[in-house]
Parts: structure tokens; sequence; C-alpha cells
């Protein structure tokens, strides 16, 4: 497995006609910023560290970010690499308003990356859009497991989705597992 170093040094080295094409082939990425993603990463050693700021730290050093980006909380945007310092957490965990965006932008494969469940109102709405596309789920929440809800969602998108548990405690596996995720993202399509 090439680690994040090696794949930012492979695409430096590509012409800015190549970056995008990469760029294009990219799975999306769809971000959950709900009023959750305002507490601390860990309240034991970093109590002044948010999820959101860790995620923004994180995706800072991800390059190339793909072409299509979503926030999701009570309301979902797209949102560009420009958009991510200015993020901030508020509202419910409504996903099925940025699968909906993610569809009419003709997006097949998605990274979720979410710390908890979403809004009871807005289940049945997410497993209908989610039946065409593959969603790699990283869970970044405060359990030991993906929650229920989550793995469903799983079962119930196209062949190739999965869920998986991360720690946010730990910045450089979870940049490498994104950016592993969005360089290999261009086998399904």
């Amino acid at each position: 497995m090439e680690t994040n170093n090696t794949l930012v040094k492979s695409t430096q080295n590509l012409t800015l006609t190549q970056r995008l094409k990469l760029r294009d082939r990219m799975p999306c990425l769809i971000l959950d910023i709900s009023g959750s993603m305002c507490k601390a990463v860990d309240e034991n050693i970093e109590p002044d560290v948010s999820k959101i700021n860790k995620l923004k730290e994180i995706l800072k050093s991800i390059n190339p970010l793909p072409r299509f980006m979503y926030t999701f909380s009570s309301d979902s945007n797209r949102v560009s690499p420009s958009d991510i310092q200015d993020i901030k957490p508020n509202g419910s965990t409504v996903l099925s308003n940025a699968l909906s965006l993610a569809i009419q932008d003709n997006q097949n494969h998605c990274i979720l990356i979410t710390d908890g469940e979403v809004d009871p109102y807005d289940r049945d709405k997410s497993l209908e859009l989610c039946k065409n596309l593959i969603i790699d789920i990283i869970y970044i929440g405060p359990d030991s497991k993906v929650p229920d809800f989550l793995t469903l969602l799983v079962k119930n998108c196209k062949q190739g989705s999965f869920a998986s548990k991360a720690d946010l405690a730990s910045p450089n596996l979870l940049t490498e597992k994104i950016q592993l995720l969005l360089t290999q993202g261009d086998q399904y399509k």
C-alpha cells in the first residue's frame, strides 16, 4: 500500500490535464457538518480540538481533492476546496439532500465521512437514494463500532460499498485511508 506522501508525490509529476482527468474520476466526498462536529475529537487528549477542525486539517493535506464535494447538516451544499476552511458545523444530520446533489451531478461513487446517525425522519429517503450508488463510509464517531443505520445503508447500496471505523485522533492514518479511496475510486466508473 502506498503512503499518502507517495501518492502526493506521484500526482505532483502529472500534467495539469492529467490531474484534471484524475480528479474527474475520483469518488465524490460527502462531509457531515452537523452540530455534533463541533465537539472535541477526544475530551481527554485534545479537549480544544473539534472534529470539524481536525477533518479540515486532514482534507487540507489531501492533494488533489475531488472535483465534487458536498456538505450536509440540516441543509446540503456543493463545496470547493477553497470553501473547506469556512465550513461551520450546525444543524441536524440530513444525508438525503447530499445524496440527491451527488446524483444530480452524475456521481456514482461517494465517500461519506460522518460522526453519527442520520436523523430518523431522513433514513428511508437516504436508503432509497443510495440504491444505485457505491458509498464508502468512514465513521468518525464516538462509538467503537459503526452505527446500525450506516451498516444498513451500505447493505442497501450498489456492490462495492463498505463502512469502517476511523479515528480523528490518528489523522495520518485517516488521511491515507481517504487518499487511497480517492485514488482507487476510478475502478468503479
